[in-house]
Order: C-alpha cells, then structure tokens, then sequence
C-alpha cells in the first residue's frame, strides 16, 4: 500500500510528464501532429478514431466531447510514457484475446462482418492490425494506472487536510513548459 505522500509523487511526476506536449500545424501533411508527451505522439488520426467509435456507440459529437477525448488520450499517452519508464510489458496473448473481445462486441452491435466493414471502410483483419498497437497501449496504461493507484483509497476528506498540513512555502514551484510550432 501506498501512503499519501507516495501518491502525491507519483501523481508529481505524471504530471512533470506532460511538460513535452507539442503541437503543430502543419496545413500541407496528410496527418498532423497534435501533441506529443515523452516518446508518445498523438496523431489528429488518433483523436478522429475516437470520434469515430463515439458515433458508432450512438454519442453526439460536439466540441466537449471533443475536448473529452482527447483529454482521454493524453492520460493515456502519459500512462503508456511511464509504462515504458517502468519498463511494463504486456503480452501478444494479452493484445489478442482484447482485440478479439473488442471485435466480437463490434461484430454483435453491427449485427454481421459486411455492416461493420461497410461503416469503417475496411476488412475486419485490416481494423484488427491497425487496432493492435493501439490495444497495446490501452493495456499498459491500464496496467500503469493500476500499479499507481494500485488499492488506494483515500476520500477527498483525507487529500484537502493532507494539503491543508503543508505549509505554504513548502509547496514546490512546478514550472510549465510548451512548445508550439507553426
């Protein structure tokens, strides 16, 4: 188990993390370049596939949900980037018995292969490779989360007084820093 003060460097450092987040614009590319943390680059692609899947589960899709899901993606991003810091692997058996499960769930709310296929525009085998890396990544955040939440429980009670005991100048200065690019 984790004490407060662990919890609150862990969460310290995920979030010193996030310091290397980048955008471009780049208005010639195919793709574009919306944020990068660590080695973790987030492709316009990425954010669009969860809109994607968003419509297909019935949402409606408006700049909050957009703003949602992106903001999904750099947790995400940041997980997987101190995932690779821990060096925390995941196994293909993992990768493939999600891929499957996912597909079978897709495969049910579509009602066959050829309904799925023509709302994506591609074969269920090509979705399943361009899918794996990314279900990759989604295990090891997961598996990341849950190694720094791990079986924490702490109220909001409990974190106010923990950051009510510290004293004001003791707080350390977190500089932020952001690259823009044009």
């Amino acid at each position: 188990a984790l004490d407060n003060s662990t919890v609150a460097g862990l969460t310290g450092l995920l979030l010193l993390l996030m310091f290397n987040v980048s955008t471009f614009a780049q208005p010639n590319n195919i793709d574009k370049t919306i944020a990068v943390i660590g080695k973790q680059i987030i492709l316009r692609s990425d954010l669009e596939k969860q809109i994607l899947r968003a419509k297909a589960e019935g949402m409606t899709v408006n700049d909050s949900l957009r703003t949602a899901l992106f903001e999904d993606l750099l947790f995400s991003k940041l997980l997987v980037a101190q995932a690779d810091k821990d060096s925390i692997e995941i196994k293909d058996e993992q990768v493939d018995g999600e891929m499957d499960r996912r597909m079978n769930y897709y495969l049910q709310q579509f009602g066959s292969e050829e309904n799925f296929e023509a709302f994506y525009g591609k074969s269920v085998k090509a979705y399943k490779e361009e899918m794996r890396d990314e279900i990759k990544d989604q295990l090891l955040a997961q598996q990341m989360q849950s190694k720094v939440i791990g079986s924490i429980t702490v109220s909001p009670a409990d974190v106010r007084a923990y950051f009510n005991s510290i004293p004001e100048d003791s707080l350390p200065l977190i500089n932020s820093e952001v690259e823009i690019g044009h």
